[in-house]
């Protein structure tokens, strides 16, 4: 059963800051379509109802989005890490969860996927469709990126691998992460750092090692990966109550146990925390800039444009689409959304962030 849309009365469009301008491939289409081919060919949806709600998503538009002027064969690779990311989140993770899995089953299938792109060898997993599909990404990972970008993105992977297998303990009800425990999670469980190591390959640039290590740069990261999954839990809220099986977690739902909010309630308080995060993470990717070198410029500016697309995606596809609730609002000024320079947002304040606004953003 749907969930009841939200009262008239409280049914504000929540206003999102982010004055980063609006950018699109001129292959958008082409991108979107290549990728819904490839989605078929490796059939990733065992369920038709799925796989019909996936295209009518048209999932390769984020990817024209994050890259709008990357040759499109490169941008092609980013669009099918995306989709797959997609499809395996909806078969395993999200929404009725087809080929949903016992957690000792599921510890296993991520290690031994998580070998295939350490390995470039399926092994026991030939016949799995995900693992062909990833396979087959690994092998032009290898073809299109420097080694350290391999190395890095095999790590991210790893990363996403063991959030999941943490999410999956979360799900069954019997232990309930705290607030912060669930803002740790949601750094990795989202796959977004692996695509942000895409993101530099596809640019055709190598971050080094010294810059990309430099604590400033990976709070940008971290930033990065927590912009984008806020804004996706706040696009998604309706989507998950709908399709998703229970236990699921979002910002949102965590919110509103941690403070005792209603739903209108917590919306406000997550929008007010991703704005306070928006404004930190635009005044550290100017003071970056300033020391930065070429590379790191077009990192900065890649990160950027991701938390961009990752807007313009969630508030145009299918894939979030909230009948009964209003669209987001993209707020250019800071002034509009009540969030100020250098001052930590409700939440953000705690274990898990605090050095994005005690330490310094400088690159040296």
């Amino acid at each position: 059963m749907s969930p009841a849309p939200i009262a008239a009365a409280d049914a504000q469009a929540p206003r999102l800051y982010c004055p980063v301008p609006e950018a699109v491939h001129p292959d958008a289409a082409g991108i979107d379509r290549r990728t819904v081919d490839w989605l078929r060919a490796h059939a990733l949806y065992s369920d038709p109802w799925q796989l019909h709600a996936a295209e009518r998503a048209r999932p390769g538009l984020l990817a024209a989005r994050c890259l709008p002027s990357g040759e499109p064969a490169r941008v092609q690779l980013f669009a099918d890490f995306h989709t797959w990311a997609l499809a395996f989140d909806d078969e395993y993770c999200d929404e009725a969860a087809p080929s949903a899995l016992p957690l000792p089953e599921w510890t296993r299938y991520l290690h031994a996927l998580a070998r295939v792109v350490d390995t470039s060898d399926l092994g026991p997993l030939g016949a799995d469709p995900h693992a062909g599909a990833l396979h087959e990404l690994e092998r032009r990972v290898r073809e299109l990126g420097h080694p350290v970008q391999r190395m890095r993105w095999r790590a991210a992977l790893c990363q996403w691998f063991m959030a999941l297998i943490w999410e999956a303990q979360t799900r069954d009800g019997s232990v309930r992460p705290t607030f912060d425990d669930y803002l740790l999670l949601r750094l990795h469980n989202g796959a977004v750092q692996a695509g942000l190591v895409l993101l530099d390959m596809v640019g055709g640039y190598v971050l080094p090692s010294q810059v990309a290590e430099q604590p400033a740069v990976r709070a940008l990261a971290d930033m990065t990966c927590a912009l984008v999954g806020w804004d996706n839990d706040l696009f998604s809220w309706y989507k998950e109550k709908r399709d998703g099986p229970p236990g699921q977690l979002n910002l949102v739902d965590v919110l509103a146990v941690e403070h005792g909010l209603d739903h209108a309630g917590a919306v406000r308080a997550a929008v007010e925390m991703r704005n306070a995060v928006m404004v930190r993470f635009l005044d550290a990717t100017s003071r970056a800039g300033t020391e930065a070198g070429p590379e790191l410029l077009r990192h900065i500016a890649a990160l950027r444009q991701r938390v961009r697309a990752n807007l313009d995606f969630g508030r145009t596809s299918a894939r979030y689409a909230r009948p009964g609730e209003p669209d987001a609002i993209l707020a250019r000024r800071a002034e509009s959304v009540g969030a100020r320079t250098g001052q930590a947002g409700p939440g953000t304040d705690g274990p898990v962030f605090t050095r994005w606004w005690h330490e310094d953003t400088s690159v040296s």
